[in-house]
């Protein structure tokens, strides 16, 4: 996977819109954590990554209205239908999420 810098606001060319909505947050591939959506697991290359990073897999996230999908937004399981009005919204969804199987950890040392 590639990670690109952050432009830092300068212009850039024709493409920079295409290039910014090709990033891991909105793949089909790519499951954000539960509690820090920020980071996640792409299960094509069977690894973590941030939500900015792209790579030359990158597929767009297909709605399909009998499936269930994650709002990283809403931090909540949603049914097709509610994706497609969130995501008109501007809420991040996925196709799942990631479930830490160390979240046990965390939860004991809150104590």
């Amino acid at each position: 996977m590639k990670s690109r810098p952050p432009s830092g606001g300068a212009a850039s060319s024709g493409n920079d819109g295409e290039e910014h909505s090709r990033r891991c947050y909105n793949c089909e591939y790519w499951r954000p954590h539960v509690h820090y959506p920020y980071i996640g697991y792409c299960v094509l290359h069977q690894k973590f990554t941030m939500d900015t990073d792209t790579c030359d897999n990158w597929t767009p996230l297909k709605i399909r209205e009998g499936d269930f999908y994650w709002c990283s937004t809403c931090k909540t399981r949603i049914t097709g239908e509610e994706a497609r009005k969130l995501l008109e919204k501007g809420h991040r969804v996925h196709r799942g999420a990631y479930v830490d199987p160390d979240v046990r950890e965390e939860l004991y040392s809150v104590f």
